[in-house]
């Protein structure tokens, strides 16, 4: 079973988070690959946190069997519910208190760590989305980067054409609300492609699975994961049951099946 388990978001959050999740670390190192996204998440003994947009591959180790349960927004989503230039924290974990301010952050820490089980402590963390959302997408870039994570090859230029905002607004617009440009984003949304089609495909090469995830050849995919992953594509192949992507979209459970593991482990 994977340290990582990801679950559904509730019907009412689907459009502004990717999935809800809970992990029970171990006593390997675990790897955390960009994905355009921003976390937040509850650590055991640590509090809250919100991890901005990564530019890079990074580890984290905790002692094994630490609790942990987040959120994962859509990417561009967090910046508008949270209230936060998603620029200013790139590569960056702010603790809660610089979120919410001190006495609300220890109240979301103490009502998630009082939750009964795993879905009790992921509901938590929905509740403050809901209060917060308001109006999170008012320019329309949450669903831009939703076209580009559709489609890699939906360039800048194409972007402003269909929008009728110019290139250099776009990129400032991404900037703020997704963390980096489109171009950049193009780049982890492929790289995510890769990893997905590599697991679910173990037996294509290495250039098979490039041309599928929509690199021009193997050359390409190499260049990007130098850059984004410090690996080679087979070392990051290697590496994935140690993240926390979910490569399968059956691996994306129900609150049902939260239910039924909650319930097995209190009555054993």
């Amino acid at each position: 079973m994977s340290w990582f388990e990801p679950y559904t978001a509730s019907a009412d959050l689907r459009g502004v988070l990717v999935c809800r999740y809970c992990a029970t670390t171990t006593d390997e190192a675990h790897q955390l690959i960009p994905d355009g996204s921003m976390d937040l998440l509850w650590i055991e003994g640590r509090g809250v946190f919100l991890c901005g947009p990564d530019t890079r591959s990074w580890s984290f180790e905790l002692p094994p069997g630490t609790q942990v349960a987040g959120i994962r927004f859509r990417p561009g989503a967090a910046a508008g519910v949270l209230g936060v230039d998603a620029a200013e924290i790139r590569d960056q974990r702010v603790v809660a208190e610089d979120l919410l301010g001190g006495r609300a952050a220890q109240v979301l820490d103490e009502r998630v760590a009082a939750g009964r089980d795993r879905l009790a402590r992921m509901d938590v963390l929905e509740h403050l989305v809901r209060r917060r959302e308001g109006d999170f997408d008012r320019d329309g870039t949450v669903e831009l980067a939703a076209l580009v994570a559709a489609d890699p090859a939906y360039g800048v230029d194409r972007l402003a054409a269909e929008t009728g905002v110019c290139s250099r607004q776009l990129r400032r617009r991404f900037d703020h609300t997704v963390g980096y440009g489109p171009a950049f984003f193009a780049r982890i949304v492929r790289l995510q492609r890769f990893a997905r089609s590599a697991a679910r495909s173990p037996r294509c090469s290495i250039a098979e699975l490039a041309v599928l995830s929509g690199y021009a050849d193997q050359s390409h995919l190499s260049k990007d994961c130098r850059s984004i992953v410090a690996a080679t594509p087979r070392t990051l192949i290697d590496m994935l049951p140690r993240t926390s992507l979910a490569v399968h979209l059956d691996e994306v459970r129900s609150v049902q099946d939260a239910a039924a593991k909650d319930h097995r482990q209190s009555a054993a």
